[in-house]
């Protein structure tokens, strides 16, 4: 038995008539009264009672109509719903995110995305680095967000944005009142940081930079998430070079200053595996490339 069997039957048994449900399916009658005997010899039933003017469902076939039926609606969904995966318009999209990296061109890609794809369910996970790449590795993330390409063949990774290194700082301290802060003030100044194995050098180039100009500024507390450094630097345990927030995010007591030195910018990466064929995660993608490019 195959699927254009139970068709022939419904269209038959919906129009009362060979002739009409054949001109329904395009093919001539005689094959389709072929069709259906060959589907009555399989189930050793009489499907239909034939007279010279009407077709007629016979008694032993009518619950296997609306069973027929139910199939046929089943796999046409089936169907549907495949061609619709296989351009992504439906499925799902895992992104982990550090708190940093959020910023108007995500929100933005995101926005777009969702009203371009309403039936793509998109999931947000905050994650450390280390947990977003073990995460796609695992395949349990579709795309990552983090600081410096990484360094594993299995994953790719491609610009979201860069910014210039940034100073958060409680708002009474002496640097405060400064449009820009040079380097060479920072000497003496506590410092607050992520850990180092959470962030992956992102503080490389800004501790670099100080030592090539003899500034010294210890340590004084280590986070383990942005959220918490913020609210230190807030409560006057140092300072902390960071990229600016995203706009309209609610943290502590705290104001940012651009640093004037030679530094390189911070770049955010998305990085996603090799080998994920996702046409929703290729069709993000592609919607982040449009919009940077208007930028």
């Amino acid at each position: 038995m195959e699927l254009r069997h139970l068709r022939y039957f419904v269209t038959v048994a919906e129009h009362k008539s060979f002739r009409r449900a054949a001109e329904q399916l395009h093919v001539s009658q005689p094959p389709l009264s072929m069709q259906i005997k060959q589907l009555e010899a399989e189930l050793g039933l009489v499907l239909f009672e034939r007279t010279s003017r009407s077709v007629r469902l016979s008694a032993a076939a009518t619950n296997l109509l609306q069973m027929a039926s139910s199939i046929l609606s089943q796999a046409d969904h089936l169907v549907a719903t495949a061609k619709q995966q296989a351009k992504g318009e439906v499925g799902t999209l895992a992104v982990g995110y550090l708190p940093a990296a959020l910023g108007p061109l995500l929100s933005a890609a995101l926005r777009s995305f969702s009203e371009a794809h309403p039936r793509v369910q998109v999931s947000m996970v905050e994650q450390r680095v280390p947990s977003q790449i073990a995460a796609l590795m695992a395949g349990a993330l579709d795309l990552g967000m983090m600081f410096g390409p990484v360094d594993k063949p299995e994953l790719a990774s491609e610009l979201l944005r860069e910014s210039p290194v940034t100073l958060a700082l409680p708002p009474q301290h002496r640097l405060a009142k400064k449009s820009k802060i040079r380097l060479n003030e920072l000497n003496g100044e506590q410092l607050v940081l992520m850990r180092p194995d959470l962030v992956r050098g992102f503080y490389d180039p800004f501790l670099a930079a100080c030592a090539a100009a003899g500034v010294v500024m210890p340590v004084s507390r280590y986070t383990n998430d942005f959220a918490s450094k913020l609210w230190l630097v807030g409560a006057g345990f140092g300072v902390s070079p960071t990229m600016p927030p995203p706009a309209g995010y609610v943290g502590s007591n705290v104001v940012y200053r651009p640093v004037v030195a030679d530094l390189p910018h911070w770049k955010l990466f998305l990085i996603y595996r090799q080998n994920n064929r996702s046409q929703v995660l290729a069709n993000f993608l592609e919607e982040v490339r449009r919009l940077r490019k208007q930028r």
